[in-house]
């Protein structure tokens, strides 16, 4: 999706999550990093449990009152703060239709 969008994401080594920069606020911890992304998956008993986060536009100051995936020091972002105003019925279009290209195979 993001690549669509013309949003670079990224890898952090050992952290959870898809990294974007942010070139208006420097975190805690000296980088530009923040947070777009994360997914989860758990297996407990032979039973799996996942979820996928992506930040459209939520309200950014909810992230205050908790460390996302127990990480401190960076940064969380949308892609409303990033400057995208799009529908969430586009993303899912998009989301589906790149899911289907990868995982299809």
């Amino acid at each position: 999706v993001m690549k669509e969008l013309g949003i670079a994401g990224y890898r952090i080594p050992g952290l959870i999550g898809v990294w974007v920069k942010d070139n208006k606020e420097i975190n805690a911890d000296g980088s530009r990093d923040k947070k777009i992304a994360a997914l989860g998956l758990r297996v407990k008993k032979w039973v799996t449990f996942h979820g996928l986060s992506f930040n459209v536009g939520p309200d950014l100051g909810f992230f205050n009152c908790i460390k996302p995936c127990g990480i401190t020091g960076k940064g969380v972002t949308s892609l409303l703060e990033l400057g995208l105003k799009i529908k969430m019925e586009d993303v899912d279009r998009i989301f589906h239709r790149t899911f289907a290209t990868i995982f299809a195979k």
